[in-house]
């Protein structure tokens, strides 16, 4: 029996194929964007071929071409929005199953989840260095609560492991889950720059990111995510202002759901 094309739609969108194709799509409506605009600031005359008088008199008709093919891949990628809801939906159980007796706000105490990708844009890592486009990055695509949602933060993941940032980064490389705890308070008016330096080492990042960014968090605790496939995904991290939290706790919570996720994460 055939499948409702809104239904093969769907599982072709999921699809590994799928995100290649609509990343493709995306690349190529930039690049016909940047040409189009570069043909259209250019002078005239005689010394242009046919070819680029064409370009630059149809302009108008392929810069449109190139915003709607990037709107439409964009929305394609973004996700399945009830995919979306049900992922955060699960990051919010994780975190009341752990805080939500703590009585303090959200933002002290947050479950992430990072989806590792390439980003064909000059990024910089968290030592300040720019980084050439193309690379792997652990990038937040949910967040608990309803509060900090709204972030760049990033860590560079590349395939040498050594060399991924954070603990996010590190968890990525692990089958098994990586917590950190007893973290200076970085806020304390008495932190010092040993505290920082014990900071940076035991969280993976360099000295000079932990000055600039001020982490309030002094415990974490990463878990890499795989998909249907077993292969690894992402990373989910949770982290919070307690010295400590309970890490056998939140290996069971984030066991519960980790196949669900990994049927989530398809259409991410």
């Amino acid at each position: 029996m055939s499948q409702p094309a809104g239904t093969a739609f769907l599982r072709w969108r999921r699809g590994s194929g799928a995100q290649s194709v609509i990343r493709a799509a995306r690349i190529v409506a930039e690049v016909l964007v940047f040409w189009v605009c570069a043909i259209q600031l250019a002078p005239t005359g005689q010394r242009w071929s046919g070819f680029i008088e064409w370009w630059h008199d149809t302009a108008w008709i392929w810069f449109l071409v190139g915003v709607v093919v990037f709107s439409v891949a964009s929305m394609l990628r973004h996700g399945d929005l009830i995919a979306m809801d049900a992922t955060n939906a699960i990051l919010d159980k994780i975190q009341d199953a752990l805080f939500g007796d703590s009585g303090d706000d959200d933002a002290h105490h947050r479950v992430t989840l990072f989806k590792r990708e390439r980003k064909w844009l000059w990024l910089k890592d968290a030592s300040g260095h720019r980084r050439r486009p193309g690379r792997r990055w652990l990038s937040v695509v949910a967040r608990s609560g309803y509060g900090t949602k709204n972030t760049t933060v990033r860590f560079r993941c590349p395939d040498d492991t050594d060399q991924a940032e954070g603990v996010a980064g590190r968890a990525w490389a692990r089958s098994t889950a990586l917590p950190v705890q007893d973290l200076p308070d970085l806020k304390s008016p008495r932190c010092s720059d040993e505290d920082r330096r014990s900071y940076a080492k035991q969280t993976f990042v360099p000295v000079e990111w932990v000055q600039e960014e001020q982490p309030a968090a002094r415990s974490l605790m990463g878990f890499r995510v795989d998909d249907v496939k077993s292969a690894p995904w992402g990373v989910l991290v949770i982290d919070s202002r307690s010295p400590t939290f309970d890490t056998q706790r939140a290996q069971e919570e984030f066991r519960a759901y980790a196949r669900v996720l990994a049927q989530l994460v398809q259409s991410m």
